[in-house]
């Protein structure tokens, strides 16, 4: 079986139609972004919440971690480096750090 490039857990599918592995990835990603809508509302978060900003910010705080955007990039399943860079580079200013947790809270 070959390496799964794909971070979401999806099952193997051989020679797999990428048009439909997206369309299952963007299922996942919206019933994850309801669950996450719910749990901040739960929470009293008033901010929005999504999948996408919370690998966003796990990027950023594994990066902030383990200091190798190689190993990071790995981890995220990236294909590119240049695609974990983009990642890391949007929590540039610290401060946003502090406004995400904030914004937690």
């Amino acid at each position: 079986m070959p390496r799964n490039r794909n971070v979401l857990p999806l099952p193997y599918l051989g020679h797999y139609d990428e048009e439909a592995l997206h369309r299952r990835k963007c299922q996942r990603n919206s019933a994850t972004n309801r669950h996450l809508k719910e749990l901040a509302g739960r929470a009293e978060i008033e901010k929005r919440v999504t999948f996408h900003l919370s690998r966003n910010a796990a990027a950023r705080k594994l990066y902030q971690n383990v200091g190798d955007i190689y190993k990071v990039s790995r981890f995220l399943g990236h294909s590119n480096v240049d695609q974990t860079q983009d990642y890391v580079d949007g929590f540039v200013d610290e401060s946003r750090d502090e406004d995400f947790v904030a914004s937690m809270s």
